[in-house]
């Protein structure tokens, strides 16, 4: 294997990332360039972030679930990503049984009480 020119970039993990090339459509380009200069940032750091926060929101999955699921549990219920539009919410809400209602209220209640708290403690 031919060894690569240039200087590595060791990540936050202290290992050597990875090197990749992204097309982008010349408008989102304009767009990306004007973000990056108003804040100073590498396309590179501004493509790993976006990749980075990517990995986070779906590293438990997405909305997206195989047929298959359902059929291997038929008591399987999916439901709407956190960042969910409030009709999907809302149409899941109406869906769910009486058990699965009180879970989603008390979820509701817990997340505005870590939300708080986070707050406060700033």
């Amino acid at each position: 294997m031919k060894e690569k020119i240039g200087r590595p970039k060791e990540m936050s993990s202290g290992n050597r990332g990875m090197n990749f090339s992204v097309y982008l459509d010349p408008e989102v380009m304009n767009v990306m360039e004007e973000i990056r200069w108003r804040e100073r940032k590498s396309m590179s750091a501004v493509i790993r972030k976006a990749v980075e926060d990517y990995a986070k929101s779906h590293a438990e999955g997405n909305d997206t679930f195989k047929i298959e699921t359902w059929v291997k549990d038929p008591t399987f219920q999916a439901i709407p990503t956190y960042h969910s539009d409030q009709q999907k919410w809302i149409e899941h809400y109406k869906t769910s049984n009486k058990e699965e209602r009180t879970r989603l209220r008390i979820q509701a209640i817990n997340f505005s009480k870590w939300f708080r708290m986070v707050d406060t403690n700033k």
